[in-house]
């Protein structure tokens, strides 16, 4: 299912800056995937991914309904290898990685959790995925901007510390804490791209934000909040009714994975 909806932008056509010697002409940004793998796939069908568009990953790739976090990972890892790809952290991700690995890189096969039981069972005949798998997930970075024609987009998975620039943001805000005041008082210009809470779960609390716009909440759509630069990715793919949701942040365009194999 695609959308035909300009969050913020009306006929935008700017060209910005190469991708391989190419021109990016979309900037797609993705939510939080949560171990989903056959959603993860649904999309990626439809999006047409070539060299001229960067794909960015907001964090969460582990943890949800279809327990395939290894396949969804060995995906990831793949994709990342692409200069026009940018795999975020998200706090889902920075937990497991330090309930997986001690501090010296060491898997630790004996704790629990549905990633943890596959990276074991595949290690038999892999022995250097966990080392792989570290690499990949300790590397990942917690956020990335983007300036095109002077707008700046910044993506992260959880927010932003209201106050502070964006380029002395810490982890702990990134990835999520104190997400709330960061939907109740942010009021910058640059755009903040996030997933790790859905937007439902934000109207709950804070409705005046959501005016207009609570019809497409209840269609499990991404949310440019009407009053705010924030536009909100996580639809909840880690659920069976959820999608898994991609944003072109430069046309508003939007995509989605179709609905979970019963």
């Amino acid at each position: 299912m695609n959308g035909n909806k300009n969050f913020f932008i009306n006929g935008a056509s700017e060209i910005v800056p190469p991708v391989n010697d190419s021109p990016y002409k979309r900037i797609l940004a993705i939510g939080d995937v949560h171990g989903s793998f056959g959603k993860l796939m649904s999309l990626w069908s439809k999006l047409n991914v070539t060299d001229r568009d960067l794909l960015i990953f907001v964090g969460d790739y582990v943890e949800g309904c279809e327990h395939k976090d290894l396949a969804t990972l060995r995906r990831l890892i793949e994709l990342s290898k692409n200069p026009n790809v940018v795999i975020l952290r998200g706090n889902t991700d920075d937990a497991y990685l330090r309930h997986m690995f001690d501090r010296h890189g060491n898997f630790l096969s004996n704790v629990s959790g549905n990633v943890v039981r596959e990276i074991r069972a595949a290690a038999v005949d892999e022995p250097d995925l966990p080392k792989k798998i570290f690499d990949f997930m300790n590397a990942l970075p917690c956020c990335h901007s983007v300036t095109v024609g002077g707008r700046k987009y910044f993506f992260c998975h959880g927010g932003v510390k209201v106050g502070t620039p964006l380029n002395m943001q810490t982890k702990t805000y990134l990835l999520g804490g104190g997400y709330m005041n960061f939907y109740e008082n942010y009021s910058g210009d640059a755009l903040i791209v996030v997933g790790h809470k859905a937007p439902k779960k934000i109207f709950r609390h804070m409705p005046q934000l959501f005016e207009g716009v609570a019809k497409n909440i209840l269609l499990g759509e991404p949310i440019k909040i009407p009053s705010k630069n924030i536009l909100m990715l996580d639809t909840q793919a880690k659920h069976v009714n959820g999608f898994l949701t991609c944003v072109d942040v430069l046309s508003g365009n939007f995509y989605r994975s179709d609905p979970a194999e019963p």
